[in-house]
């Protein structure tokens, strides 16, 4: 499953994947003629048994890095680019969802300070511009960057993209 990804996604996927898995033998079963040597009480419980403990292993891990990513365990720092009220929006959702495991570490933008749109409620404080951003992404220091940029700005976008290309952040 991905980072991120809702439960009720991740246990539909696992079980469909088992259906076809289970699908996969029946047929495999029935072309070699060996369904016979398997106990049909046993192929039931483990048809069954099966799916029920690998959902019930995702529940109980997701459960434990909620609990460890609220203690601050377990988190990939996320900078966003744009002082816009996306970026706020982000920033609240980010901060309000501790199981998305991502801590904002900032804002980067290039514009000068007086332009720069911010709300005084909004947690994130503004690091730097761009080339900023670039650096500490090749320092390491950024796992995710999210860009709350306007659509019209288009080029900035393929600029910020193509000067993060040869990070490992995640864009």
């Amino acid at each position: 499953a991905r980072h991120g990804e809702h439960l009720g996604r991740e246990l539909t996927q696992l079980m469909v994947v088992w259906l076809v898995v289970i699908a996969m033998l029946l047929m495999v079963a029935f072309a070699t003629k060996t369904s016979a040597r398997f106990s049909r009480v046993a192929s039931t419980l483990w048809i069954v048994a099966t799916p029920t403990l690998l959902a019930s292993t995702r529940v109980v891990l997701r459960l434990i890095l909620r609990r460890l990513r609220k203690r601050g365990y377990n988190l990939r720092s996320a900078a966003i680019v744009g002082c816009t009220p996306l970026a706020e929006r982000l920033i609240n959702v980010i901060s309000n969802d501790p199981t998305l495991g991502l801590n904002v570490v900032g804002v980067y933008d290039d514009r000068v300070q007086p332009r720069q749109g911010r709300q005084p409620d909004i947690s994130a404080q503004v690091l730097g511009n761009v080339e900023q951003l670039v650096a500490d992404a090749r320092a390491g220091k950024i796992d995710h960057v999210y860009l709350a940029l306007p659509l019209r700005a288009e080029a900035r976008v393929t600029d910020i993209l193509h000067r993060l290309a040869d990070t490992t952040a995640t864009v």
